[in-house]
């Protein structure tokens, strides 16, 4: 018995090195892996950053997409209605270009008329103020 006190005690203490060398190895383990842990927390808050971006551009251009999709509806729209109408909106260009027309020629008659009696009343005074250089 008094022999093997001493190899317990050895061996106890040979246990007690490799738990400590486990644990230091549990240790740095645990450290590496906090590590690690870190660096991807730091690359998925890049990538969240990178997705709302993306997210904001296809946001964009789904709106733009709907957009060109109702414009587009609109000038097939117009289009149709045009070739339904046409013959119609001749019509009516034609009938506003002879009332224009029609207008001009009534302001021209105007001016004309305007010139006319001016140019009569001009002669006349004229004639007045020559009989009465005469009469002088």
């Amino acid at each position: 018995m008094g022999d093997e006190l001493p190899k317990r005690i050895g061996k106890i203490e040979e246990e007690v090195s490799n738990v400590q060398q486990v644990v230091g190895g549990v240790k740095t383990e645990i450290a590496v892996v906090k590590e690690k842990i870190d660096e991807q927390d730091k690359h998925l808050k890049e990538i969240k950053e990178e997705a709302k971006l993306q997210t904001n551009i296809l946001s964009k251009l789904l709106t733009l997409t709907d957009r060109h999709d109702n414009f587009e509806k609109e000038f097939k729209f117009l289009k149709e209605d045009y070739g339904k109408h046409k013959e119609e909106i001749i019509k009516l260009v034609g009938t506003m270009r002879g009332i224009v027309l029609a207008g001009a020629i009534f302001v021209g008659m105007i001016i004309g008329m305007g010139t006319y009696i001016y140019t009569d009343k001009v002669k006349l005074l004229d004639r007045h103020e020559a009989a009465i250089t005469v009469l002088r």
